[in-house]
């Protein structure tokens, strides 16, 4: 009995001395009993206040005020151990627990944003810009805006041309995008790399009056004709005395220079003599105004379509030189109308049909082409150097069945030795029956194979104008080809190649021609169009190619 007493008063003074030390925890240890004791039965309630609270800087304090619970627990439950059971772990404990692991993630401090990027992201050099393909639209705009002051004729405006579904049945022309305003169709090709220049070929045409212009447009906006057929061709004008500005190109551009006149149109710039030439050769680095006299001629293979022969050039103090007048013969000519209708056919046209742009010609071009409207149906065509020299030329008479209706030529002009291989053109004219004069009708850029070798090739099979399909046999001969090798090339009259072989010459004695003969397996176009057969001397140094024959064919489906 006494032994029961003395243990009652032990527990009444450990339960003085626990009440003590809850009173000087004062309300902060109430507080967090009343949260343990809400942690310990949770509720919807509880764990939505939990959810909003882990959206507020409060999050910190509270996940720290839970430690503290989860001790105070411990050492309730440490107490009652002494007289009652161990208690067990149960899931709600564990509960608890985990706020306080939340808590030392929570609080790690982060470290201070700053501008300065860290010690080892050091700047990288930027990628140079990638080449991108000028739009459809920049093509169409540019392209009409060249045939308005090369043919001064006045197109529908440039936003009238709508997209269209529209056939083409072009060889080698890839449509990308057409645009119509009746009557005219143009058509947007595939864009290439020329260098460092993207271009991309155009056609407009009329189905109308059948006129019809192929060019093409780099990203640079400069424009150049490949062929132009049944265009109209307005008369030239005098230039008397205008005063510009001579303009250089940079290299890799389709022409050299201009002339950039007061009012800022451009015209391409010639001259047929030597001093005149020799002048503007010398104007590299010139950059004061000019005063030059000549004529201007439109629908020409030169700058904006338009070039002005100079006949007399003058070089002006610009300090000196007098204003521009309003009222000179420049300011006119740049604002001079154009014709509102269509202009009415009056020839003469023509077109070359071979060789194709690119062709490198040795010895003999084999020259077929088409002329309409020429006097007594005749035509010159002529080969010319880069630098205007002519290295062949012939007068020949088309098969047109009446005076000035269309015709065909196809004829062989031996080309004269030029000192070196490089550029030239094929070019076609009309010959005035009444002064004597030559009118360009179309021509073909070219390159020149260089000084003479003696060779040559001759096409036997098949014959020309054939159609040609899948396995196509070619033979012939050829002399004096290097390593006695020739490549047979079918092409379209693009240039594009649509099957080639390589041939092995026979050859029995040095000099003499030798046979040769090869298989082609003839891709099939998804429409039939013209082409070629053509046959070249590999240069096996560069693997570089010169034309020495062809016949025309076409390529069938």
């Amino acid at each position: 009995m006494m032994k029961r007493k003395y243990l009652a008063i032990i527990l009444a003074i450990l339960a003085l001395a626990w009440l003590l030390s809850a009173c000087v925890a004062a309300p902060a240890q109430t507080l967090l009993s009343d949260s343990a004791t809400k942690a310990l039965q949770p509720s919807e309630t509880a764990g939505n206040e939990a959810d909003a609270a882990e959206d507020t800087p409060v999050v910190v304090e509270t996940k720290s005020t839970a430690e503290t619970i989860s001790e105070v627990a411990t050492t309730e439950v440490v107490t009652e151990t002494q007289e009652l059971q161990p208690a067990e772990q149960t899931p709600d404990e564990s509960q608890v627990e985990e706020p306080a692991t939340a808590e030392s993630e929570t609080a790690a401090p982060e470290p201070p944003a700053s501008d300065v990027p860290p010690a080892n992201d050091e700047p990288q050099a930027e990628p140079p810009p990638e080449r991108i393909a000028p739009s459809s639209e920049f093509v169409r705009d540019h392209v009409l805006d060249f045939l308005r002051g090369a043919y001064r004729f006045d197109y529908p405006a440039n936003d009238s041309f709508v997209q269209a579904d529209l056939p083409l049945d072009t060889p080698g022309f890839e449509l990308v995008n057409a645009f119509e305003s009746a009557p005219y169709q143009l058509f947007v090709g595939s864009p290439y790399l020329d260098g460092e220049r993207i271009v991309t070929p155009v056609i407009l045409y009329n189905p109308k009056s059948e006129a019809r212009w192929w060019g093409e447009v780099g990203d640079d906006g400069l424009v150049t004709t490949v062929v132009a057929a049944r265009m109209p061709r307005p008369r030239s004008s005098q230039v008397n005395g205008w005063i510009g500005h001579l303009v250089k190109l940079p290299p890799g551009s389709p022409y050299d220079d201009y002339f950039e006149g007061g009012r800022g149109l451009r015209h391409g710039i010639d001259t047929n003599r030597d001093n005149v030439a020799v002048m503007l050769d010398s104007l590299t680095d010139y950059d004061g105004r000019i005063r030059i006299f000549g004529e201007l001629r439109y629908g020409v293979p030169d700058y904006n379509g338009r070039s002005i022969l100079v006949r007399q050039i003058e070089l002006l103090d610009e300090r000196n030189a007098p204003p521009p007048n309003e009222n000179s013969a420049e300011a006119a000519a740049e604002t001079e109308a154009v014709s509102p209708e269509p202009t009415p056919f009056f020839g003469p046209i023509g077109a070359i049909l071979n060789p194709v742009q690119g062709d490198v010609l040795a010895e003999v071009a084999q020259v077929r082409g088409e002329a309409e409207g020429v006097d007594d149906n005749r035509v010159v065509i002529r080969i010319e150097a880069g630098s205007g020299e002519t290295l062949g030329e012939a007068l020949v008479t088309t098969d047109a069945a009446s005076p000035g209706a269309k015709g065909f030529f196809t004829i062989e002009i031996p080309i004269l030795e030029p000192p070196t291989a490089g550029p030239g053109r094929v070019a076609l004219y009309a010959e005035n029956a009444t002064d004597g004069s030559l009118e360009l009708l179309a021509w073909t850029n070219i390159n020149l194979a260089g000084p003479i070798t003696g060779k040559s090739a001759t096409i036997f099979r098949p014959e020309p104008d054939s159609r040609v399909k899948g396995r196509t046999v070619v033979s012939g001969e050829a002399t004096n080809v290097i390593n006695d090798v020739v490549l047979v090339r079918v092409e379209d009259l693009t240039g594009e190649v649509w099957g080639q072989s390589r041939a092995r010459v026979q050859v029995f004695e040095a000099g003499s021609p030798g046979e040769w003969e090869t298989s082609i397996d003839v891709r099939r176009p998804r429409t039939p169009r013209a082409g070629r057969i053509a046959v070249y001397d590999i240069n096996p140094q560069d693997d570089s190619v010169s034309l020495l024959a062809e016949i025309g064919v076409r390529l069938a489906r």
